[in-house]
Order: structure tokens, then sequence, then C-alpha cells
């Protein structure tokens, strides 16, 4: 193990390290590595740094590097000033005639921020509003690294709570558009 993570810390590598007897793994840069520990410059599932994790070497059952999550963590990480950026709804014009999730729903649409909705049967999809009316919505889903995962068509009446732009949405949203250019990532836009 010592060879791979000392490899991975000469190319500025993002790993992954799997311990033994242990579902938990850790994500990071390689810091240093000794004969006996490794330490990583830890970074969260929203490519964040969170300081630093030591590990003893003896402890570790595999490394990943290069795999479609470090990947994923990797565009996260480049683009952490893009996910901060929330949209800004408070200018939100709500008419007495429609309801204040239909109107965040038409807004997210517009904008095309990130949405989680969940419905009456207590199931949720995430993605971008592509239709709205009173009676359907139409959902662009997609799945936990930003690709398409087609349209869901739902019975407006039929959504009872929605979540928008929240980080774990526009770490999707980046991710999304890192598929589309990967080499420009998409901010998202503000009223």
């Amino acid at each position: 193990m010592k060879k791979v993570l000392s490899e991975a810390k000469k190319r500025n590598q993002l790993v992954s390290v799997y311990l033994k007897d242990s579902e938990n793994f850790s994500v990071g840069l390689v810091d240093a590595v000794t004969d006996k520990h490794v330490r990583l410059r830890a970074v969260t599932k929203f490519g964040e740094f969170d300081g630093y994790k030591v590990r003893a070497l003896k402890q570790i059952q595999a490394v990943s590097v290069g795999g479609k999550y470090e990947k994923k963590i990797l565009v996260l990480l480049r683009a952490a000033s893009k996910i901060e950026n929330i949209a800004d709804l408070s200018k939100d014009i709500i008419d007495t005639d429609t309801s204040l999730l239909y109107s965040t729903l038409v807004h997210a649409q517009n904008l095309a921020l990130p949405v989680t909705m969940w419905l009456v049967d207590e199931s949720s999809m995430l993605g971008f509003v592509k239709k709205i009316s009173k009676t359907q919505t139409v959902l662009h889903a997609l799945d936990e690294y930003g690709e398409s995962n087609g349209d869901y068509f739902v019975a407006t009446e039929e959504i009872t709570d929605v979540d928008c732009d929240n980080k774990m949405l526009r770490c999707l949203k980046v991710l999304h558009c890192h598929k589309k250019s990967p080499k420009a990532l998409c901010v998202t836009a503000s009223v």
C-alpha cells in the first residue's frame, strides 16, 4: 500500500482509502507517507477540504485511485466556489392564486436550479424541472454522478415537498455540467 500511496502523492492524485473491518472510507490527497502511516488531506463528499486524517498502513484493506468516485470528488473540489453560490429566491413574486411549491418549481425551471421533489407516496426524485403546469411536472432526473437518468412525468398535485438548490443539488449540477462540457463548469444563476 505504501508504494501506491507514495505514487499518488507524487502525482497529486485523489485516493479513497478503505480500512479493514469497516464500511467507512476516507477520500483525500496524500499529504505524507511513512512506513507505518499515511496522512490524507481529507475531502468531503461535497468536494471541500476537511482537515487531515492519519491512517495506519496495516489497517488499510484497499486503495482506489482514478475511479469514478474519485473523479466525481475531484470535479467538485475544482468547482468549490461555484457550489457555494446559492440562488436568491427572496424576490420570488407569489400571488395568492399560486402555491409556494408551484412557484418555487417554476423559478427552478427558469433559473435551471436543481430540485429534489417528494411525492405523496414518500418517494423522491432529483434533477431539473423540464416542464411544469398545474397538472403535470416533467423532471429531467440525475443520478449521484450528475448523469442524466431520463425524464419523469408526475402529476403536480402528487408533489408534497421540494428542496431547491441545496449544496448536494448544486454539486449534482456541477457534475452534470461537467459531463456536458468538461472544460466549462456551470455557475448557478441568481435572481
